[in-house]
Formats: C-alpha cells, sequence, structure tokens
C-alpha cells in the first residue's frame, strides 16, 4: 500500500482538478495525508516541491511553507503546508512532488516514505479585484491621471488649479 494517501486544498479545487478564482496573490492550505506516523524532525526540512509543468507555470515554483503536523487520533498522519503567494502570471498545471529522503517515520529505523508525484492540481486564477480604467469626462480611456493633458486650452493641473476634478463616475471597472 502506498504510504501517501491523499491531498487536499483550501479552499478546495473544483470537479476538475482547478484552483480557480480571484486568488491571486493570496496563500492557500495544502492538506497532506499518509498512512503511517510521520517524524517531524523529517518534515522540516522542505520535503516537497510545487512545480509547474505546462502553460505559463512551466518550469516555475511555488514557494510554501509547513503549517503543522496535525494529530489523526493518536498517530502524526497528516502535514499542513501554507503554499503561495500565489501568481496570476504562472497559470497552468503543478506537480507536488516529494522529495528524495524528505519525509519518514518515527524510531530508531524509520522506514523513509517513498520520492515522487503525490499529486497534481490545475491553477487558473485571477487578481482577487478587477482592474481600474480611468476615463475622461467622455469616455476616453485614460492609462494615468496625467494623461488628461488636454481639456481645450487648459491642461488637466491647470483644470485642477481651478478647481475642476474629475467625476466619481469617471472611474469604471472592466
Amino acid at each position: 500500500m502506498p504510504a501517501f494517501v491523499g491531498m487536499s486544498l483550501e479552499p478546495p479545487l473544483d470537479g476538475g482538478g482547478k484552483l480557480t478564482g480571484g486568488l491571486g496573490f493570496s496563500v492557500v492550505k495544502l492538506i497532506l495525508d499518509f498512512n503511517r506516523d510521520i517524524n517531524l524532525n523529517t518534515v522540516i526540512n522542505q520535503p516537497i516541491e510545487i512545480v509547474g509543468t505546462t502553460g505559463d507555470a512551466d518550469g516555475k515554483s511555488i514557494p510554501y511553507l509547513i503549517g503543522e503536523l496535525l494529530d489523526n487520533e493518536v498517530d502524526k498522519k497528516t502535514i499542513e503546508f501554507k503554499i503561495g503567494p500565489l501568481d496570476t502570471s504562472a497559470n497552468g498545471e503543478y506537480s507536488i512532488r516529494l522529495l528524495e529522503n524528505a519525509v519518514s517515520g518515527p524510531g530508531d529505523n524509520p522506514t523513509t516514505i517513498p520520492a515522487g508525484e503525490i499529486a497534481t492540481f490545475i491553477q487558473e486564477i485571477t487578481d482577487p479585484l478587477p482592474a481600474i480604467k480611468l476615463t475622461d469626462n467622455f469616455g476616453n480611456e485614460l492609462d494615468s491621471i496625467l494623461d488628461a493633458t488636454d481639456f481645450g486650452s487648459y491642461s488637466f493641473l491647470n483644470k485642477l488649479a481651478h478647481g475642476f476634478r474629475l467625476k466619481a463616475g469617471a472611474v469604471s471597472t472592466s
């Protein structure tokens, strides 16, 4: 029977094995379950790698911190990680791999859990907030406030000095 028995993410993957939504720059929880006891001393040395295998994620890694070793009744068989911050420019498939000699059981002669890929997921995330577009009073899109330089014979900054302002309705989201 394999030593690794399950993986979950919080927030959970959708039915297609995808991590989706406005999670850009977020940190998510990764939980790995094993069918044997884990030696905490082996877990603290970065036991996994999370590497992109397709799309914009190809060759990129997601950083992580070890959260805690969780008690399952009497045995310690679950490791919690905090992965991220997630990068919206690195969407694609990721492989979670247990590294060689990275996790072993307790005791004087611990059994090392075999290295290799233990799970995959697809990241399809977006920024948590929509992009904000600035427009002038005529509906023209601006790259920045300073692009609003021609309102007839006065510059934008002169208009500000004379009490003219962009209206609240001039900011829209996409």
